[in-house]
């Protein structure tokens, strides 16, 4: 398995910063922590709503057109779960 290095060592670099960061001085990481958090939900929250809303339809368009009826793994493959079962497991 090949490591793409411009990609882990940055995201495990600052992962395991985070973590030694906790483990040190665990009050000022959650204080640090609930701040940002707080923060970026007064300034996004209606981002975060209409990028969901987005989803939900892109994920609506792509079932219902053309590239949903695409099969994954060629032309003789039979999907394990019909269209009916996939939008039960999407609703639970």
């Amino acid at each position: 398995m090949s490591i793409n290095h411009g990609v882990f060592w940055p995201a495990f670099s600052l992962l395991t910063a985070a973590a030694v960061v906790s483990l040190i001085w665990p009050d000022w990481f959650e204080n640090v922590t609930i701040s940002a958090n707080a923060w970026i939900l007064n300034h996004f929250d209606q981002a975060f709503n209409l990028a969901a809303f987005a989803m939900v339809l892109l994920c609506i368009a792509v079932g219902f057109s053309p590239l949903g009826k695409v099969k994954i793994g060629g032309e003789k493959a039979v999907p394990m779960l019909s269209r009916w079962r996939w939008f039960s497991i999407v609703l639970c």
